[in-house]
């Protein structure tokens, strides 16, 4: 009984553990792409390449992931055209999304 106890304890605070360091990478990359989008406004470009570089070192390409249909795809070029897809489609949505708020601001 006391080792099933202190396995859930053990299991509980790694699940603590794993959010904390999640939620902390998370803010750390909302950052790094803040940084760099600040020295794009900025016309820093020095220090533009400098974290877009670093970035890019950072992350790597999954080796795996889903279509639009939900189908596992593992080949690079189709993996990089799928994220190509996807990332404009949030681009799209945010610029719409700041459309709208300048009209209202506006009206």
């Amino acid at each position: 009984m006391k080792t099933r106890i202190s396995w859930n304890t053990y299991i509980n605070k790694r699940k603590q553990a794993n959010k904390i360091c999640t939620q902390k990478k998370e803010k750390w990359l909302s950052n790094k792409i803040i940084q760099i989008e600040e020295n794009h406004k900025r016309n820093e470009t020095k220090n533009f390449f400098e974290g877009i570089w670093n970035f890019k070192q950072q992350v790597t390409l999954p080796i795996i992931c889903k279509d639009a249909e939900d189908n596992i795809i593992s080949q690079t070029d189709l993996i990089l055209a799928r994220l190509k897809d996807y990332f404009c489609t949030i681009l799209f949505l945010y610029v719409k999304m700041q459309k709208i708020t300048l009209y209202h601001k506006q009206v």
